[in-house]
């Protein structure tokens, strides 16, 4: 409710919050306003009363560095105030009581396990996909059927033992949109096709870039038809990490089909937000096609937002976009991921690596 700054000087605003405190309508208080004032307008008596009387919690948030006039008037009617509107919303969540059902406990992340670690310190701002498939590995999720080749021998040697048919994809921070640059080769079946895709591949991307981060080329096995789903999270200033999950592919971009909320969800709450999507009924199987498991999606969106959580302090974004529901409810195959780490964030205690893979012509 704004109630306009003339509220404050009139001593309207405590009108208000006598009127407010009556109203079931109304669990809690904040008052938001500048407290940078040489001379403070609230009568303080009837500030004490109103504190005294504990009908509704309600407490001060100043936009502004508050006077020592007004910290002390508010302290010595009772009343708190505080510059920190994150912390805020953290105290009125903590006096509601429980979280909501589906939604994980933001507790305090453990620290950056050794792996995580080392996948981080080796890598630029932009991780390419295999380098968070890594990571994802470290929590149970196993991604795709793939190895990262860095010459042609090994390409077609790492095709031969994962099988056709099969994709081959650039890997370089400096082209996080394969298609785009055509960086991408689908449905390979043979060695002398994937020897070719090696080269392809390789001068699309020094076509682009100049191959100057060239890391490989990612050869992975086609997965099944099926549903194109996007899991992402980013992390908001003020919120800390949110998830969304939507249909993915150009689909996200077409419909914006997608349901946000804070992470970390539980595999509970990520049913939900699946359920809330409006194009939910594809997968409950829409006009006579197969219903979708949606248990493997659920169990992934959770698993991310909890990645993203601990991962906060390292992480800004991470997408994983397709991910592809197998039609057949195999499962489920992550076809693209990227992951982006904060602004000239290093990792603590860890000295920059120079671990990466060297491309051979």
């Amino acid at each position: 409710m704004d109630v306009t700054a003339q509220a404050l000087r009139t001593g309207g605003m405590l009108r208000i919050v006598d009127l407010l405190s009556d109203s079931e309508e109304v669990d809690a208080i904040l008052l938001v306003t500048s407290l940078t004032i040489k001379h403070f307008f609230f009568d303080r008596d009837a500030l004490r009363r109103l504190a005294a009387s504990a009908r509704k919690p309600f407490f001060f948030y100043s936009f502004s560095i508050p006077t020592e006039l007004a910290v002390t008037a508010l302290t010595e009617a009772g009343v708190a105030v505080t510059t920190n509107l994150t912390g805020a919303c953290s105290a009125l969540l903590k006096m509601a009581g429980p979280a909501p059902s589906g939604y994980g406990e933001r507790s305090a992340p453990p620290p950056l396990p050794g792996p995580v670690k080392k996948v981080l310190a080796g890598s630029d701002s932009l991780l390419c996909e295999y380098e968070v498939k890594q990571i994802l590995q470290h929590y149970g999720v196993v991604a795709s059927r793939e190895e990262l080749a860095t010459s042609e021998s090994e390409a077609v040697e790492a095709a031969e033992r994962l099988g056709y048919p099969l994709v081959m994809k650039v890997q370089s921070p400096e082209l996080p949109h394969k298609t785009e640059i055509g960086g991408v080769r689908l449905d390979i079946r043979s060695g002398d096709q994937a020897r070719e895709a090696w080269y392809d591949l390789v001068a699309a991307a020094r076509g682009h870039s100049g191959g100057g981060d060239l890391r490989g080329i990612l050869v992975q096995g086609m997965a099944p038809r099926g549903h194109e789903i996007i899991i992402g999270t980013v992390r908001d200033p003020a919120m800390g990490p949110i998830v969304m999950v939507g249909f993915g592919g150009i689909a996200v971009e077409l419909y914006q089909d997608v349901v946000y909320r804070l992470a970390p969800v539980t595999e509970e709450g990520a049913r939900d937000m699946l359920a809330g999507l409006k194009s939910a009924a594809l997968l409950a199987g829409f006009r006579g096609r197969p219903a979708v498991d949606v248990g493997p999606i659920a169990r992934l969106v959770a698993t991310v937002s909890r990645l993203a959580w601990e991962l906060a302090a390292e992480v800004d974004e991470v997408e994983l976009n397709p991910v592809i529901v197998h039609a057949d409810n195999s499962g489920l195959t992550v076809a693209d991921a990227l992951m982006r780490r904060r602004q000239g964030k290093n990792v603590t205690g860890l000295a920059e690596q120079n671990s990466r893979p060297e491309v051979v012509s």
